[in-house]
Parts: structure tokens; C-alpha cells; sequence
């Protein structure tokens, strides 16, 4: 009997331990699930342990019969549900049994809110829209799966957010998901949007509001950067915006840009794919935040014409090219940077030198006096061309490298005995000098016949040019009329001086050996 008594207690323990060592861990492999419905995102999340699990496309309730918001929880489950018509009986509806027909599909997951469910449909296209009397739709195989998973009791929640922010776990870059406001709370602002994404960490500060906005009325229901913003420096002045981060990316919205430098933009939509424009030059390379157009730096530079100093997280440094005479002073011209080289407004820099500058359709060139020069580009309806090119029509010296911010022009300064008696001109090698001077310092005559387009110096006809109203010759037409000169040519200061009225032996002191 002793050993039946320590066999029955060895056994009663043994099933003892295992009950309770079972009990444990049938618990713990029960999850604990979680509804929560994003209305205006028409997304239905399910977490399991607090953790997501899965996401479903959903149809929510329309502007007139919108889905409540609150919690609530899982109250009774119904596999292939007879739908019943709001108030069938008493007009004379019939209920709808299982099938392709019945509007609440394949499951009815009913809620403590009195009359809605979670359920399937019949018309799957009216999910991911506000079609519903405030109920919530799901394709069938996705409430199917959806009611397999949770049971009676499940909690809850239905949101309006309109505006999702969350850090990705890896880089630690901010990210958003802007949804439409459909049923029209006023929540898509910058200050919503701004607060949500401070509860992620990102200062108010370091985002640029102007392309936030953007992302605000875009309301594309899909994950977007956060742009943050990057100092825009213009001629060493702080833009108040126009350049930001986004998604690794280092973007400039040229409107901002072009606001600063008078640039005309103009943007078409007409067609697939908009179209953008500035000062007339189409412009490619378009990164479109919602309705508003960014590039990359280099591009916008180029489109405007600017020079690129420095670009990057910490600052973007752009500088309008300036035209400066000899002594540093701005001539007030508005030059375009381009990836060809730096091009100068013709007519304007024309004007100033006395020539006459106009389009040649005919030729499609610009004639500058008696000349044309080819390869012009128009921009904001004004014709450019590339700077030595214009410098060579002009007769002027002008000095520029890339990359450099600042253009000098010099014309040829012309003495006589070391006094100033005007500016000369540069055309290839050779040096035109104004008659004037010359002629009265030695007292000789002076006249021009325009149809033969010469100078007559003492009544002896002499190859010249007319500028501005003052007559030019070359250093080699003087040797027909002046019997001995010599001149001293700094090709550095650009200096030419002339010495009339030397003897005849002196004119083997000349020197024109390019310094």
C-alpha cells in the first residue's frame, strides 16, 4: 500500500508540473491585437503585442455620413452575413442573403458604436474612397484574413490624421505622409504639420516652410522628406528662403531665386508633363514639390545666369557676374553665366560705346555699326553674346575667367606726348587711334566721305572707321599722312602713347612688341 501511496503522489505531482508549467505558456502564446483606423489615410492598421502586424486599404464613410472617431471595440463576428437595409421591414426591403450580391461581402466584425462594422464588399472599387454611410469597407479576402486574426473583444480606434511624421530607424532623416482633409477639418496647416514634427524631434527651425507648404497642398497620401532648410546666399545677402535638403538631395526653388535676380518664370502645364521657363530659356531637370519647381544647384545657376561660389548642407553661395571698368566701378549691365562661358547684353554695352546695335533677321545676327556678329543668344527678349566676341566688335579689352564673379572692361587709352586725348580701339593686332587729336595737334585737315567710307588727312584719302561720331584710324594708315611718329604701347595698361612730329630717322624707334 506504501508503494501504491508513493506511486499515486509521484504521479499526482508530475501531472501537477505539467498543468501548470502548460498554463504559462498558453498564455504567452496568445497575442493581444489592436485596431486603429487612420480615416483620411483609408488605411486600417493591425498591431499584434503592440507591434504593427498588418495594413489593409479600407472605404470610409462620405462627407454627409462620415465615420465616427473614438474607440470602441469588437463586439460579434459574422462569416457570410445577411445584410439588412436601414429600416427594411416597415419599407417593405428585403434582407439580402450571402452572396455577390450582399453589400457588407464575405464578413460583418460589428462595433459598440450602434449599427457600424468593420465588413467586406461588393464593390471593391469604392475602397480607398469616402463611399460608405459611415461604416467601414474592406475587400473581402482582407477581412477575411483580418477576422481570423482578432476576436470578440479587440479594441478599437478610429483617427483623423491628416499628417503622419516619423524618423526612418536607420538614417534618422524625417519623413511625412501628407492625406487629403476629406472631410474638410481644416488640418493640413503649416502649424499642425509643424508641431508633428517636432513630436519626432525636428525643429521648427531647420524645416523650410515654403516647400513644407508645397507638401501640405500636394496631399499626395505618400511618404515625402522633410525639407529642411539650407542658407541661400545671393551677392553675400542671406535669401529668407530657396534652398533645402531633401531625401539627400540639395534642391533650389528657382521662383525664389529668380524673385531676387528679376527673372520672368513661367511655367506650363499644358500637356503630360509641366514645363518651366526663365527669362525664355526652357529649363530641364525639374524636381516638382508639389506645384513648385526645384533644381539642383548647378542648374539653377546656370539658368540664371549666376556664379556658383559654394554649394552645400551648410550654405549655397551664388553670385550675379559683375562688369567693372578699370577702377572697380560697376557699369551696371546684367551678364548671364552660362555653361558656354559668360554672354553680355549687346545693345546695352553698345550704347555706351556709341554703336548702334540691332537684329538682323534676315541674317539672324546682331549688326553692330557696319558689322555682324553671329551666334547672339536672346534672353528675356535682349540679345547676348559671348564676351570676347562682344569685345571684339567693340574694340574694348574685356578680361574675365571662369568661375570668377567679376568682369573687367578696359578700352584702349590713347595720349599724345603722355596727355590723354580720348580711347582707341582693339580689333585683332591692330590699334585704331581717334584722328581728331592727331590732326589738330599737328594742324592738318580732316574730313570723311561716307560713300567711300574713308578719312582724308591733308586731302590724302586714308582707310577709317566712324564710332560714336569720332573718326579711327589705324596705327599703319598714319604712315600715309604723318611722316614720322613713334608711339609706346603698354599692352598691360592697355596704354598707347603717340610722339608726333619726329624726324624722319626717328620712325625706326617704333615699338609695337605686344607688352
Amino acid at each position: 500500500m506504501r508503494r501504491n501511496v508513493r506511486g499515486w503522489v509521484r504521479l499526482t505531482l508530475v501531472v501537477t508540473l505539467l498543468v501548470v508549467a502548460a498554463v504559462p505558456a498558453a498564455l504567452a502564446t496568445e497575442p493581444y491585437h489592436e485596431i486603429i483606423v487612420n480615416i483620411p489615410a483609408f488605411s486600417l492598421h493591425l498591431y499584434q503585442d503592440g507591434l504593427p502586424a498588418a495594413t489593409y486599404p479600407i472605404g470610409v464613410g462620405r462627407v454627409v455620413n462620415p465615420s465616427q472617431l473614438g474607440s470602441t471595440e469588437v463586439i460579434n463576428k459574422v462569416e457570410y452575413p445577411t445584410y439588412y437595409p436601414p429600416d427594411w421591414y416597415s419599407q417593405g426591403l428585403q434582407p439580402i442573403p450571402p452572396g455577390p450580391e450582399n453589400p457588407v461581402g464575405t464578413r460583418w466584425l460589428g462595433l459598440g458604436f450602434k449599427g457600424y462594422g468593420i465588413h467586406g464588399t461588393n464593390a471593391p472599387n469604392s475602397i480607398g474612397t469616402a463611399a460608405s454611410a459611415g461604416c467601414i469597407r474592406m475587400n473581402n479576402e482582407d477581412v477575411e484574413a483580418l477576422a481570423q486574426l482578432i476576436g470578440v473583444g479587440t479594441k478599437v480606434t478610429f483617427t483623423y490624421e491628416t499628417v503622419e511624421t516619423w524618423l526612418d530607424p536607420v538614417t534618422r532623416r524625417p519623413f511625412l505622409r501628407v492625406h487629403r482633409d476629406i472631410y474638410r477639418q481644416g488640418t493640413n496647416t503649416l502649424t499642425r504639420a509643424l508641431d508633428a514634427l517636432e513630436q519626432v524631434g525636428v525643429s521648427r527651425e531647420a524645416v523650410d516652410e515654403q516647400a513644407l507648404g508645397a507638401i501640405l497642398g500636394e496631399a499626395a497620401g505618400e511618404a515625402r522628406p522633410v525639407p529642411t532648410s539650407v542658407p541661400l546666399f545671393l551677392d553675400d545677402q542671406q535669401a529668407r528662403t530657396g534652398a533645402i535638403f531633401f531625401g539627400g538631395r540639395l534642391l533650389v526653388s528657382v521662383e525664389s531665386v529668380a524673385a531676387l535676380t528679376q527673372d520672368e518664370v513661367y511655367v506650363s502645364n499644358q500637356g503630360e508633363q509641366a514645363r518651366l521657363w526663365v527669362s525664355g530659356r526652357e529649363v530641364s531637370g525639374i524636381f516638382w514639390i508639389g506645384q513648385r519647381p526645384y533644381v539642383s544647384v548647378e542648374t539653377v545657376a546656370d539658368a540664371l545666369g549666376l556664379a556658383l561660389l559654394t554649394a552645400g548642407v551648410q550654405g549655397i553661395h551664388l553670385e550675379r557676374v559683375r562688369v567693372v571698368d578699370a577702377q572697380g566701378r560697376d557699369l551696371g549691365l546684367r551678364p548671364y553665366l552660362t555653361r558656354s562661358g559668360l554672354f553680355l547684353p549687346v545693345q546695352e554695352l553698345s550704347q555706351q560705346f556709341g554703336v548702334t546695335a540691332t537684329w538682323d533677321a534676315r541674317l539672324a545676327g546682331v549688326r553692330l555699326g557696319e558689322t555682324v556678329a553671329f551666334g547672339a543668344e536672346v534672353i528675356g527678349s535682349k540679345a547676348y553674346l559671348p564676351y570676347d566676341r562682344l569685345a571684339e566688335h567693340l574694340g574694348v579689352q574685356i578680361t574675365w575667367r571662369p568661375q570668377q564673379a567679376t568682369a573687367v572692361l578696359r578700352p584702349l587709352y590713347v595720349e599724345i606726348d603722355s596727355s590723354n586725348v580720348g580711347e582707341g580701339l582693339i580689333h585683332g593686332d591692330q590699334l585704331y587711334v581717334p584722328l581728331r587729336p592727331i590732326t589738330d595737334a599737328l594742324d592738318y585737315t580732316l574730313g570723311w566721305n561716307q560713300s567711300e567710307r574713308k578719312a582724308y588727312v591733308q586731302g590724302v584719302p586714308i582707310a577709317g572707321t566712324v564710332r560714336g561720331g569720332r573718326l579711327f584710324a589705324s596705327l599703319d594708315a598714319l604712315d600715309e599722312v604723318i611722316p614720322a611718329f613713334r608711339y609706346e604701347w603698354d599692352k598691360e595698361a592697355l596704354r598707347l602713347n603717340l610722339h608726333l612730329g619726329g624726324a624722319a630717322d626717328d620712325v625706326n624707334d617704333r615699338r609695337f612688341d605686344g607688352r
